[in-house]
């Protein structure tokens, strides 16, 4: 499959989940949508606990460990939520349509930190610690998305002042570190953004890029939402990596593809250089000679 057919797919598939979570969340709570409303949000890891989850635990695991992120490009509704608005910035105001470049990724500390506040969330409980790091932190993206949805509703849901203005402030949060950054949100705040991270550089689907075949034009660069592709020299930080596929259809010379096998130069940039026989090198002319002095 190439890469436009790939991007395509994320986009639908991305589109439909979060259509779905929404009209879920926004329908009547009745016996026949709450169980599919549970079964959805159970499958988009909501609540993170391990009561009754390790098998979405190890699922989402294995998946990751097969073709890297897909979740933060598909199932994720924060990361929908920032696609849209990177999108939006550039339907409003088409002037400041600049392209994105690589950034450096989040201290090791941090990511550490992350993955440590995600294995206590799934011993705790996701509602027991995601709420006291509101506004700019969720443990869960469900949990964040469905109080964004029920704040923008509070007539239907009764929610506190408390809890709408915070997931006021959550909102303006996400959409605007959409619009100015992409996904930098996911990859420096998210602990099951880090989670994932951890697991995805071992993946066996991965994002290649062919270094016989890219020119460096900076097209793949320039659509890169994480931040985590390098053109200069032809790298993709498999762990901020979320698997969106923009950068394989932005390719126009076919150097980028997901695949299991990571490519090799053809002809090696550092070989060895013979030195000329002596035999091979003429002696200069006596008539030369003279003619010079």
């Amino acid at each position: 499959m190439n890469g436009k057919a790939l991007r395509y797919v994320r986009i639908v598939v991305q589109t439909a989940v979060i259509l779905l979570l929404t009209a879920l969340l926004l329908a009547t709570p009745t016996a026949a949508v709450a169980a599919p409303g549970a079964a959805l949000k159970g499958w988009m890891l909501f609540p993170l606990a391990f009561g009754g989850m390790l098998l979405v635990v190890a699922f989402w695991a294995g998946v990751t460990l097969l073709f890297g992120r897909v979740y933060c490009s598909t199932m994720c509704p924060v990361g929908t939520l920032q696609d849209l608005s990177a999108r939006f910035r550039r339907w409003v105001w088409p002037s400041s349509r600049r392209p994105y470049r690589y950034s450096p990724p989040a201290p090791l500390s941090v990511r550490a930190a992350m993955i440590v506040m995600l294995i206590m969330s799934a011993a705790l409980g996701a509602a027991a610690t995601g709420w006291a790091l509101m506004p700019f932190i969720q443990v869960s993206p469900t949990d964040s998305y469905e109080h964004i949805v029920y704040a923008v509703t509070p007539h239907e849901h009764h929610l506190g002042a408390r809890l709408i203005a915070a997931a006021g402030v959550n909102l303006v949060f996400i959409v605007g570190m959409g619009m100015w950054r992409g996904r930098e949100l996911c990859n420096k705040l998210c602990p099951l953004g880090a989670g994932m991270g951890a697991l995805s550089p071992l993946a066996l689907m991965q994002i290649d890029i062919d270094t016989d075949r890219c020119t460096h034009c900076r097209r793949c660069e320039d659509v890169c939402k994480a931040g985590c592709l390098d053109s200069e020299i032809s790298t993709i930080d498999a762990q901020r990596c979320v698997r969106c596929f923009d950068c394989l259809a932005a390719c126009h010379d076919d150097a980028i593809r997901f695949t299991t096998r990571r490519h090799r130069l053809s002809i090696p940039m550092l070989q060895k250089i013979e030195k000329p026989a002596a035999a091979m090198v003429k002696p200069e002319e006596p008539a030369m000679n003279e003619m010079k002095k």
